[in-house]
């Protein structure tokens, strides 16, 4: 076994009668076919829940993965202590932004979950390192987080693929069951998260970065160690390492990557004359910015403490029990420590300022004839409702963001252009409509021309 290999297992833990509650570290994998499983035939198939409505060879490419089912469900079986004998059926129940999640259901009743990210998720390797020590730690903790059975950070395996098998949350998602709740129901439920995040900003922690495994890293690597209860670090079970967060050090990649090229929005373009883009002007910005940033920071030591905190706290990563109570929280890829003055801010699904209804304390209200709409018309217009209620938007973006914000909220998209499955066609005849309307008011052939050429909802070529 490699050096490597032995770092991806969670280290063992024994019940209080002596029985290992973590799978070995050697696992034997027969390899026969499971033929006799019932399997969801959508397992390699594209996103079986929010299609692009644009440029779909794009993102499915960045997503497509191949992987051994055969070899994932005798591991998802063997980590939960039972035979693949006992697998009634292994279906897909997700698709995330970073994972294409699997659940595997047993003869008793038990469930597990199969996470397996996409070829695009960055960093490889550290990432599910650093999600699976992150959620380890943070349960000793206390936090209500889903126990990991097994997992394996390198992609050199039977399955071909990272992945991490875990238990499976009971209860529902927030987001299933808040547009239902009560006002009580609501402040109840908030009180709890409030109190989860009392959790996270009460851990001390050494330093900023991710949180590891101490033995998964190489000595090479720096880490701090996380000290243990007894406030030692002699038997150090965690450390703090490389950060997997969201972002990259700008001035060196464009310095190794930078060159000259179109914005990827199209509809930015105009803004640049319809030319090229220098880096070499975002770069001064950034080299300006590094001359200004060490007095933004603040100078207690209070404000600059290494806190923790999950990255995307949105309602479809917390689980409700039946009577409200947390059952469990998810998705911790990318978190990182960083200092209580980057960490402190409201949780965007849970933001009711930036807008017009907000900041003049109006309610907001529900659309005339909701009643009557069609099913897909119906969760549109809810989901819009919801937005306005909670989330933020940002009054100083520039008015071809604001516009593109707009757009995308009206025909119901995200920013890559992904769309619910159900809502699929009536998003692709509300963009074509739009662009209709819109080209028809441009002021000469020219520009109609220009404008239908640059429509971003619409397949275009986004490296060039």
């Amino acid at each position: 076994m490699s050096t490597r290999e032995s770092k991806r297992k969670i280290p063992q833990k024994t019940d209080n009668t002596g029985t290992s509650l973590a799978h070995p570290n050697t696992m034997a994998l027969a390899k026969y076919p499971f033929a006799r499983i019932p399997i969801d035939a959508n397992l390699h198939s594209k996103s079986s829940r929010y299609p692009p409505s644009y440029n779909e060879h794009l993102r499915l490419a960045e997503r497509r993965l191949h992987f051994n089912i055969d070899a994932l469900c005798q591991i998802v079986a063997k980590s939960v202590r039972q035979s693949s004998d006992d697998i009634t059926l292994f279906t897909k129940i997700a698709e995330g932004g970073s994972f294409r999640v699997f659940e595997a259901s047993f003869q008793d009743g038990s469930k597990a979950i199969a996470r397996l990210p996409y070829p695009c998720t960055i960093p490889r390797g550290y990432g599910v390192a650093s999600e699976v020590a992150t959620m380890e730690f943070l349960r000793s903790q206390g936090v209500p987080i889903p126990r990991v059975f097994y997992w394996d950070s390198s992609a050199s395996n039977e399955v071909g693929s990272e992945y991490i098998i875990m238990e499976r949350v009971p209860g529902r998602e927030l987001s299933e069951t808040w547009q239902t709740m009560t006002f009580k129901e609501r402040m109840a439920v908030v009180q709890k998260i409030v109190d989860v995040e009392r959790i996270l900003f009460g851990i001390q922690l050494p330093v900023s970065g991710s949180l590891y495994f101490k033995n998964f890293l190489g000595a090479d690597e720096k880490i701090v160690d996380i000290p243990d209860s007894a406030g030692g670090v002699s038997r150090a079970k965690f450390c703090v390492g490389p950060s997997t967060d969201n972002w990259r050090e700008g001035i060196e990649w464009l310095y190794k990557f930078g060159e000259k090229r179109y914005p990827r929005e199209p509809l930015y373009r105009e803004f640049y004359g319809r030319k090229l883009v220098d880096p070499q002007v975002q770069i001064k910005h950034l080299v300006d910015y590094l001359k200004v940033a060490p007095h933004l920071v603040p100078s207690g030591e209070e404000l600059n403490a290494p806190t923790i905190r999950h990255p995307d706290l949105s309602p479809s990563n917390i689980f409700i029990s039946e009577d409200g109570n947390i059952t469990g929280i998810i998705d911790w890829q990318h978190t990182a420590v960083l200092p209580i003055f980057l960490q402190a801010k409201i949780p965007k699904n849970f933001q009711n300022y930036g807008d017009d209804d907000s900041e003049n304390f109006r309610r907001s209200k529900l659309a005339e004839g909701i009643d009557v709409m069609s099913e897909s018309d119906k969760k549109v217009e809810m989901e819009l409702y919801r937005r306005r209620q909670c989330l933020e938007r940002d009054a100083k973006q520039k008015d071809a963001d604001e516009q593109m914000h707009q757009v995308r909220e009206a025909i119901g998209v995200d920013i890559e252009g992904w769309v619910p499955n159900d809502e699929f066609k009536s998003a692709k005849a509300r963009a074509k409509a739009m662009k209709s309307e819109m080209a028809q008011a441009a002021d000469s052939e020219n520009e109609r021309r220009e404008f239908e050429k640059l429509w971003p909802f619409q397949d275009h070529e986004e490296t060039d």
